[in-house]
């Protein structure tokens, strides 16, 4: 008969997010009690938790919107990312074109690019996403070059004893040994993707989370403005929920590797 064993540090390691969750719900009831701020600055929680309830359709509506915005902008954002550091790997002295452009994007403040292409596109979805993709692709390029020049050496020899073409090394060695460098990338790249979208709402949009957080920041709704914070962030929560498990089922043997480490800390 088997018997069931409990690991009170097991317990309490997944009990710490809401440990934490709890911890700052207290904290701002008590600045709401003791300061008494005016609804429009700090409405209690429970108030913006009622407000959520009650706007739940409208949320959702924008959220879905700024969610198809973060989708297609973080995809765009890991394609042109893998493609350029595959020229990079490739051909080294594409550098010497890339990286300037490269660095005038990313010093280039995007906020100052939204109304140039708020006149040359309107107020559609490609200009949200062009901002969106020049925050945050960069950290995708960076981490799939670096996995692209990870391949181990002895793999290597091996590789080019077997007489493999270059594509095939490419694609059968040099790219799964990059995966977990390019899923590092891409978490990066989808937290900047949200705040990217974000600030191409706050700039150019009539929809979407960032819309209503400006709205209500108009209206000096304060409520209505933490509620949206709120579902914005639970939102970008799930999608970078949802890109770990996709690195789990491609990257299989780094997930092996981390439970060894946790296992064996020693």
């Amino acid at each position: 008969m088997r018997t069931l064993n409990f690991d009170p540090r097991g317990i309490l390691y997944v009990s710490l997010p809401f440990i934490g969750l709890l911890t700052f719900i207290v904290f701002w009831e008590l600045i709401v009690l003791i300061f008494s701020p005016p609804d429009y600055l700090l409405p209690s929680f429970f108030a913006v938790a009622e407000r959520i309830f009650t706007d739940r359709h409208a949320l959702a509506a924008a959220a879905g919107v700024t969610g198809y915005e973060i989708v297609i902008s973080f995809l765009a954002a890991g394609a042109a990312g893998v493609f350029g550091a595959a020229s990079l790997h490739f051909w080294p002295r594409s550098g010497k074109i890339l990286l300037p452009l490269l660095l005038f994007v990313q010093i280039t403040p995007q906020i100052a690019i939204a109304p140039i292409l708020l006149l040359w596109f309107g107020l559609g979805l490609l200009p949200k996403v062009v901002i969106a993709v020049m925050i945050s692709f960069l950290p995708m390029l960076i981490n799939s070059y670096i996995g692209f020049r990870s391949l181990d050496a002895d793999v290597l020899e091996l590789a080019r004893s077997m007489h493999v073409g270059r594509w095939q090394l490419f694609t059968h060695f040099e790219f799964p040994a990059a995966l977990p460098h390019m899923f590092t990338g891409a978490k990066i790249a989808m937290t900047y993707a949200v705040v990217g979208t974000v600030v191409a709402e706050f700039m150019s949009s009539n929809a979407g989370l960032g819309y209503v957080i400006m709205t209500a920041n108009g209206l000096l709704d304060g409520a209505l403005g933490l509620a949206s914070l709120i579902v914005l962030s639970i939102e970008g929560l799930l999608l970078y929920i949802l890109l770990s498990i996709c690195e789990r089922l491609l990257t299989p043997w780094q997930a092996a590797q981390r439970r060894g480490v946790m296992m064996n800390p020693g």
